[in-house]
């Protein structure tokens, strides 16, 4: 079943998303070599309590955290804490919020320092792979709804 929303929420909704994109720029110039995963953790909690919305992810199923950090070739969903950024790495920033009962949530990937374009460069197949795959699954759900 499809729940129309009403003007008022889809507002809502757009909000939200502002809001955990206003958050992104800051959260990204902090990810520099030594800041620790815990201080990213604070800032984008920070930001999203000044813009009156709660974390989302914090004590969702226990998670003890704000957002999500993991560094290289971790697993999502990192739990911050006293680990390092490091030059060259790639963290991936998971992050959401709940503002007046309307969640956003968005992750992004950040290279670190002056190497992050050689770093960067280095996850391209993967990125052209995922988007291969996202494509063909895409066109195949087209197909079969199209066919029902």
């Amino acid at each position: 079943m499809i729940n129309l929303k009403t003007a008022h929420e889809i507002d809502l909704m757009a909000r939200a998303g502002s809001l955990l994109a206003s958050v992104l720029p800051p959260l990204k110039e902090a990810c520099r070599p030594g800041v620790k995963t815990v201080e990213l953790d604070r800032i984008a909690d920070r930001l999203i309590r000044d813009g009156g919305a709660t974390p989302g992810f914090l004590g969702y199923h226990g998670f003890p955290k704000s957002i999500c950090v993991s560094i290289n070739d971790e697993a999502v969903h990192g739990i911050p804490g006293n680990r390092k950024v490091a030059e060259g790495d790639l963290v991936s920033l998971d992050l959401g919020l709940v503002l007046e009962g309307f969640w956003a949530d968005v992750g992004i990937t950040v290279g670190v320092g002056t190497s992050r374009r050689s770093t960067w460069g280095s996850t391209r197949p993967g990125r052209a792979a995922t988007w291969e795959t996202s494509l063909q699954r895409s066109r195949s759900t087209s197909r079969q709804r199209d066919s029902q």
